[in-house]
């Protein structure tokens, strides 16, 4: 994460001799969106929303043509400062899961990275892990998250995660 700040000074005949000195800062968060279409316009396959990395985005961001796996995948970068409002935006009404990555022995107070999948039910390919999911919603009340290590979708070394209301947060 990283902050665009300003510097501001009191330095008028109304402020103390101190003076006062406030640091205004704007978080900025780095995010890589990943396309199927080579317009990066449609509804992402997948964001990655790193917490650690500086972000430096372009003001017009520029779809990349990325080849994985014998897949041609499409990708932007973006600066955003809120995570919750800009993933709505992207899916608007197309249905997601977010996964929160916590950085290793910090008892979940250290987020890591969020990532977002597609989930309607489709095959895609994940920039995260270099796998392909397929997420099945509302599945007798639960999330049926499904991981290939092949581009198919219909390997038989699937792993499966079901997830419920008593599953979803595991840092509690």
């Amino acid at each position: 994460m990283t902050s665009l700040c300003s510097f501001e000074s009191c330095g008028n005949d109304n402020c103390s001799r101190l003076g006062i000195h406030i640091w205004l800062c704007v978080v900025s968060t780095s995010v890589v969106l990943v396309y199927s279409d080579e317009s990066c316009s449609n509804t992402p396959i997948q964001l990655v929303i790193n917490e650690q990395l500086a972000c430096e985005g372009a003001e017009f961001p520029v779809c990349d043509q990325k080849h994985i796996t014998g897949r041609s995948l499409f990708q932007t970068h973006r600066c955003i400062e809120d995570v919750d409002g800009f993933v709505a935006l992207q899916y608007d009404r197309t249905p997601y899961v977010m996964v929160e990555e916590y950085a290793d022995v910090t008892s979940c107070e250290t987020l890591s990275r969020v990532v977002v999948y597609r989930a309607n039910g489709l095959c895609y390919y994940s920039i995260a892990d270099g796998t392909s999911f397929n997420i099945l919603l509302n599945v007798g009340g639960l999330i049926i998250f499904a991981t290939y290590p092949t581009t198919s979708c219909n390997d038989f070394n699937t792993e499966l995660l079901a997830i419920g209301p008593s599953t979803l947060n595991r840092c509690t």
